[in-house]
């Protein structure tokens, strides 16, 4: 997981860091001005969703009306923070699960106001929704290939595919960390693709 946290801000949050556009200031330690919280704090405690009051992914909402109030969010590249993660594969489904559905009901926010902020945002936020869909359709026609076709040769391009594009991924956090450990990204990759098809 150390891998894929360092992955998750000094490579996509950098990436929204740069537009000032960080969608997701993390629950383990992220810092605001007195004078945005007074602002914001009347909506963020009083969250609900289908009727139901949110418990989890209130981080992310947080960051969203703070963004929506028009300020800029940014990813300070040089703290350093603790925190606790799953240690067992139940335990990082759940985790999973819980972040995805937090993501998705906080699209449904984001989006309203996307538009008054750079244009990363909205093309990060299409990526995020767009690449699992097509995941599942890209396994979907490989499985209807392989069985159509009778050939694993399009079982094995995929398997490919998906090998080089962790190796690919893992090249530039070995790049900035001289860490080869990155390498776990193909192991995490076919993890992580298991872990959305369950879920």
């Amino acid at each position: 997981m150390t891998y894929r946290y360092w992955s998750a801000f000094h490579q996509e949050r950098a990436a929204q860091s740069r537009f000032h556009v960080v969608m997701c200031c993390s629950g383990p330690f992220s810092a605001y001005r007195k004078e945005i919280i007074e602002e914001v704090k009347e909506k963020y405690i009083t969250q609900y969703f289908l009727g139901e009051n949110c418990t989890y992914g209130d981080d992310r909402h947080l960051t969203n009306l703070v963004l929506e109030s028009g300020y800029e969010v940014a990813f300070q590249s040089d703290s350093q923070v603790y925190t606790f993660v799953p240690e067992t594969i139940g335990g990082y489904i759940k985790q999973q699960v819980r972040w995805n559905k937090s993501f998705y009901r906080e699209m449904l926010w984001t989006i309203k106001f996307a538009h008054q902020h750079h244009f990363y945002m909205i093309y990060d936020l299409v990526m995020q929704f767009v690449l699992p869909f097509m995941l599942v359709v890209s396994l979907i026609a490989m499985i209807g290939q392989t069985i159509f076709y009778q050939d694993f040769g399009h079982l094995y391009q995929y398997l490919i595919v998906l090998v080089l594009i962790a190796i690919f991924r893992s090249l530039y956090g070995i790049y900035r960390t001289k860490d080869i450990g990155f390498l776990l990204f193909v192991v995490y990759g076919f993890m992580h693709v298991l872990t959305f098809i369950t879920c």
